[in-house]
């Protein structure tokens, strides 16, 4: 299936990004991140992008630059969705291959970005898959979540980093103790009863 990825600016196509992000989190109407916000993403130089099947919105990222105390500029990829169906199959990874492609064309050679440590799929796609690391484990980070996906869960997060400028094309093999995120708290662990994505 052949995607076409690009990047948005038009407040026409962020309104049909928000309300993609909406329909994926669960929170129609709502969506986790509004047009206005991305329109300033994308007037300020930041990455938004879309994806599109015949004309067809059906999914998106975004992220904005950043520092950490080092003062090392990065890229934090802040939201990916994309509309559930075998259409989509391998959308995600062609999206983050999009971002990094614009990162490295911009001198930024580092991307940062959470994940639900409770999530097997994202602990493979992102460590064995991508390549990328996790370097920290984040507690409670975005506090109570009231999205279709999170709601009512608590929100420990691994922080994922994706050094840019690595290539692997076949990611080595990792054991299953390396793909192993560090165990949450108590509490949080027995308050899950289901997955999210985000």
């Amino acid at each position: 299936m052949k995607y076409e990825i690009s990047g948005l600016s038009e407040l026409a196509d962020l309104r049909r990004l928000a309300e993609l992000f909406a329909v994926v989190w669960g929170r129609p109407g709502e969506p986790p991140i509004s047009s206005d916000i991305l329109k300033a993403l994308a007037h300020s130089g930041n990455y938004v992008a879309g994806a599109f099947l015949d004309g067809r919105l059906i999914g998106g990222l975004v992220g904005w630059l950043g520092r950490d105390p080092s003062e090392h500029l990065h890229m934090h990829s802040h939201i990916l969705g994309v509309l559930p169906g075998s259409e989509a199959h391998g959308l995600g990874f062609e999206l983050k291959q999009h971002q990094r492609r614009w990162c490295l064309a911009r001198g930024v050679t580092s991307m940062e970005w959470t994940t639900d440590p409770l999530v097997r799929r994202n602990a493979y796609f992102n460590l064995t898959k991508l390549g990328a690391v996790a370097p920290r484990y984040l507690v409670d980070f975005y506090g109570e979540m009231r999205d279709g996906i999170n709601a009512g869960d608590e929100s420990d997060r691994l922080l994922i980093r994706w050094e840019l400028e690595v290539k692997r094309s076949s990611p080595p093999a990792r054991t299953r103790s390396q793909l192993r995120p560090p165990r949450p708290r108590a509490s949080f662990y027995a308050r899950r009863r289901r997955t999210s994505s985000r």
